[in-house]
Formats: structure tokens, C-alpha cells, sequence
């Protein structure tokens, strides 16, 4: 949510076209409000920056997400942008073993996460040796996800509770603060980096 925004305001207009020009997948590991609703934006945004570099193959922006986001966007982007879904964006199942991403530099792999339907974390291997793994949302109970995470160079974990609200973050099946850092010792993760903080 606000990925766009954000990008703006510490990049600035000129430096944001650049990024969103070069931006080569999105992933996206739930279709809950605060983490798809953006999503429009940057491919709007992208689409404009792309300029007439889009109507080549290699711009279209691979998202990797559940299928639910397909009828989503396929309601959403006819309605404030005249363009083909088919030539601009490529969806993939963050689950397909066998989609090919060698070519982009990096493998993905994921585990689904007891957050929601279809809910998954990701793992991506970049073929200079470095991994970055991202939880999405969470519950605590997540072995598959540490055993995906496990050795990782950067762990992006939510932390979206304070640890005295531990009896909210199992009902809503999110972490604390104190739930994040623990799983990120026990996936040995090199640097834990943490996010997806409430309000409270």
C-alpha cells in the first residue's frame, strides 16, 4: 500500500521513473488490503514511465501472487487505463517450480504461511550468492517458513504487534516484536529486518 508514494518521496519523481523502468517482478504474498490495493499504482506508474519501451516482451512485470489477483486487476486497470493485461503484466504462482526465472538473475521458492487463504512467504536466491526472504503475514507456528528461511542473508519479517499484545497477535495470526526476532534466530538468518508495524 503506498509502495508508489513512498518510492516518491525518497527518490523524487526522476529517480522513481528510473527504478519503476527497470522494476522486472513484484511479489505479492496475500490479497488483503494493505499489501495488494498498490499494486494498481506501480503498474500504472510503470506502464507511463515504460513510455514506448512497452510494447516490447521484456517489459512486462512478472507478479508473483496467488490467482486471486487476476480477476482483481482484470476488474481494477481496464477502468483508468486503456491497455492490454496480456502484453503488460505475466502472473505467476510464487509456488511454480517450474516457471524459469534465471533469466531475471535469481530462483524463488515459498511456503505458505497460517495467516490467511493462500497466504506465503518467499524466498529469492540471486545468482551472485545472496538470499532475501520475506514472511508476509504470519502466525507463529510457521516451521515451513523457518525451514525456508533457514541460513537466509536478509530476513524482512512483519513485527506487526508490541510483545504485551502477544494474545491479539495469535488471534489475528500476526507476530510480535519478540516473535519475529526469535524466528529469525531460529532460521539463523544473517540480518533481520523488521516491519508491518500497527498503529497500537
Amino acid at each position: 500500500e503506498d509502495t508508489y508514494g513512498q518510492l516518491l518521496r525518497h527518490y523524487g519523481h526522476h529517480q522513481t521513473e528510473h527504478i519503476l523502468r527497470h522494476l522486472k517482478a513484484v511479489f505479492l504474498s496475500h490479497i488483503h488490503a494493505d499489501h495488494h490495493f498498490g499494486l494498481f499504482t506501480i503498474i500504472r506508474e510503470r506502464f507511463i514511465a515504460m513510455g514506448e519501451l512497452k510494447t516490447k516482451d521484456t517489459s512486462k512485470l512478472l507478479i508473483f501472487s496467488t490467482p486471486w489477483i487476476e480477476s482483481w486487476l482484470n476488474t481494477v486497470l481496464p477502468l483508468t487505463l486503456s491497455i492490454n493485461i496480456a502484453n503488460s503484466i505475466q502472473l505467476v504462482s510464487p509456488r511454480d517450480t517450474k516457471f524459469d526465472t534465471i533469466r531475471l538473475g535469481f530462483k524463488v521458492r515459498s511456503a505458505f504461511t497460517p495467516h490467511c487463504r493462500d497466504s506465503v512467504a518467499v524466498r529469492i536466491n540471486h545468482c551472485t550468492g545472496y538470499s532475501i526472504v520475506y514472511t508476509g503475514d504470519t502466525g507463529y507456528y510457521c516451521e515451513n517458513v523457518i525451514r525456508l528461511g533457514h541460513g537466509c542473508s536478509v530476513l524482512i519479517i512483519e513485527a506487526t504487534y508490541p510483545d504485551e499484545l502477544e494474545g491479539m497477535a495469535r488471534q489475528r495470526r500476526h507476530l510480535t516484536m519478540k516473535d519475529a526476532l526469535s524466528l529469525g534466530e531460529r532460521m539463523e538468518a544473517n540480518f533481520t529486518l523488521l516491519t508491518h508495524f500497527s498503529q497500537r
